[in-house]
């Protein structure tokens, strides 16, 4: 036999003689039944209700996961490569293939030559071979390999918090009110019984989100043990901004797997709504006679207790009809859940903010040029007020703000004003460090610049001898077919002068 019908023929044995005693002795006791039935007159208001609070989380992160999880296996199992060539110097007996490249790096390094035959022949004792690998550790994977990262954190926070936040509630309540008049005197009884059970994964609803995000956050720790995964390991992760490769702008995987690095980025946390059921049960005879048992027992007691004689009538036999009980409807119960929404990630600077802000100031330095600013004149502006958000965030953020320390006394104002040299001579270094970096930037720049500037000269004048040597080649076409043109007009007229000649002398 189960626990629950044991406990249930337990409670029943153990009502079956408290109310065959408690029913005996009331009625044959001549105050007792008096109570009794002055209890019974009384107007009872009743309310017998089951109250079921569940938690309804929001999984539509789950549906974006499990909708790019194809995407993420058809990237891993034929992931993109790229092909590096490297070179080494090895012994000419291990040397594979030779090239060009071979040819020139030995006559500038004669000391790798072994021997020159009398014929001529070189005989190489190492020589610089080139071979091809292929490199897993492109950007677009690597990209692959950190949202699998990112995604595995982002479902082990939820299972978390739904690990400890599955419970629901269900509230058992029954309330009876009842006024009746004893010597023309009104009594007030009430009885309210209420038993609140927590429960967790006994919910089907709650137990299948639960269940469908274990589901899912098994699947995405199963990528991890992939041989795309193990061969990225010790490769660098990418951080906001992702650029956006060939790869990433049109291949559809690719795609999905960026639209789901946003979405990460738009979600930071989970929320749940509650669910509130409510169950009638009917106020039944036999619940009505335990009742007026037990406040007869209750007034008796009061009674007693307080030494009250004067309400209780010298003739005690009345019999007064009993009025059907009333739905009480003025209780109305109080929720113990609330819906929520936990945040868990703290996403400060990621590819959705930067790409709402970048919209947000390009959109700006449009509409400056359109409305007739120059281009330097325009990025001026719009990077200025880039730096002047920068200096208006910053003192919110570590509370050295110039509005606070003014509205201080003294003594709070020296620690705070202590505070605020700190941070801005930590703001000061990384400024100038951040000069110092562009700096150099500008120096790379100006040298990448200039490299430019030279190939483009070489690959002008490069153009410009193929050009010349181009119209040459015509010229030199031009003057041979010039010169085949006069010889032939020449031979042409040679031929004539001879037909004339022969005519003439045909003639004689």
């Amino acid at each position: 036999m189960a626990k629950k019908e044991i406990v249930l023929e337990q409670i029943q044995d153990f009502y079956q003689k408290i109310y065959s005693d408690l029913e005996e002795k009331t009625l044959n006791d001549e105050l007792g039944s008096y109570l009794l039935n002055r209890v019974k007159s009384g107007q009872k208001k009743t309310y017998n209700k089951t109250l079921i609070e569940l938690r309804d989380f929001d999984m539509s992160f789950l549906d974006v996961i499990e909708s790019t999880y194809p995407a993420l296996l058809k990237i891993m199992r034929d992931p993109k490569k790229s092909i590096r060539y490297e070179q080494e110097i090895v012994a000419v007996e291990k040397a594979k293939k030779v090239n060009s490249d071979t040819v020139r790096h030995l006559s500038s390094h004669t000391h790798l030559i072994k021997e020159i035959k009398n014929d001529g022949n070189v005989v190489p004792a190492k020589v610089l071979t080139t071979y091809a690998e292929e490199e897993l550790a492109i950007y677009e994977n690597r990209f692959v390999k950190s949202l699998i990262k990112r995604i595995e954190i982002f479902l082990e926070r939820r299972y978390e918090v739904m690990k400890v936040s599955l419970e629901s509630f269900e509230k058992h309540h029954l309330n009876v009110q009842n006024e009746f008049l004893v010597s023309g005197q009104v009594v007030n009884v009430q009885m309210d019984i209420s038993v609140k059970n927590t429960f967790s994964k006994d919910l089907e609803g709650t137990k299948a989100q639960y269940q469908r995000l274990v589901y899912v956050r098994e699947l995405i720790q199963g990528l991890k043990g992939t041989e795309f995964m193990r061969a990225l390991a010790k490769a660098r992760d990418v951080f906001p901004p992702i650029m956006k490769t060939n790869v990433i702008l049109h291949n559809p995987d690719f795609q999905m797997c960026y639209h789901l690095w946003l979405y990460l980025d738009k979600t930071d946390g989970i929320a749940f709504n509650v669910n509130i059921n409510e169950k009638n049960y009917r106020y039944t005879s036999i619940m009505n006679t335990d009742m007026n048992e037990i406040m007869t027992i209750a007034v008796a007691s009061f009674l007693r207790s307080r030494q009250i004689a004067d309400i209780v009538p010298s003739k005690l036999k009345a019999v007064l009809k009993e009025p059907k009980p009333i739905e009480n409807k003025d209780i109305s119960e109080i929720p113990t859940l609330e819906p929520s929404s936990t945040k868990l990630e703290d996403y400060r600077l990621n590819e959705f903010l930067l790409n709402q802000t970048a919209r947000y100031y390009e959109a700006n330095y449009n509409g400056l040029q359109r409305t007739g600013s120059s281009e330097s004149e325009s990025l001026r502006v719009i990077y200025r007020q880039m730096l002047e958000m920068l200096d208006q965030i910053y003192p919110r953020v570590f509370d050295v703000s110039e509005e606070k320390l003014n509205a201080m006394d003294n003594y709070q104002r020296l620690d705070y004003a202590r505070k605020r040299l700190q941070v801005l001579n930590i703001v000061q270094k990384q400024k100038q460090m951040n000069i110092a970096r562009m700096g150099k930037e500008q120096k790379k720049m100006e040298t990448q610049i200039t490299s430019l500037e030279k190939r483009i000269k070489l690959q002008e004048a490069k153009l410009l001898a193929q050009e010349k040597k181009k119209k040459e080649k015509e010229l030199r076409a031009q003057a041979t077919a010039e010169e085949k043109r006069i010889a032939n007009e020449k031979a042409k007229k040679r031929i004539s002068d001879l037909l004339q000649k022969k005519n003439a002398h045909e003639k004689k």
